[in-house]
């Protein structure tokens, strides 16, 4: 069950989080933004961060320190997570006047993204 903070975006529960990956999110030092951060056996790190407030979402995959892939967000209106077989992925809907979209973020068995905006 998610949480809706200042009736902006639905998250997960942190302990929902947790549960499902083993890792629970970092909240930042202003107190409303989550990050997740998990690390790959490639040596990549996957960093996904959402803030309820701003309806926003940024995920940030890095390889060696390096930047590989930095997408944000903005119009996010859920953040659930979800388990399918052996599957556990971040489901992130957005949308706005005229457009919608949908982000996948695989954490497990492997890290990957799958991003979809269209035009409505």
């Amino acid at each position: 069950m998610g949480v809706v903070m200042g009736g902006a975006l639905r998250i997960p529960e942190d302990d929902d989080v947790l549960q499902a990956i083993g890792v629970s999110p970092e909240i930042q030092p202003d107190g409303d933004v989550r990050e997740v951060c998990l690390s790959d056996e490639a040596g990549g790190e996957l960093r996904l961060s959402y803030d309820p407030v701003g309806r926003s979402v940024r995920t940030r995959w890095l390889r060696d320190g390096e930047v590989i892939l930095d997408l944000f967000r903005e119009g996010a209106v859920s953040v659930d997570i979800r388990s399918e077989g052996k599957d556990v992925y971040f489901a992130i809907e957005f949308m706005g006047d005229g457009w919608s979209g949908r982000m996948n973020v695989a954490v497990f068995p492997t890290i990957s993204i799958k991003d979809k905006f269209l035009l409505v």
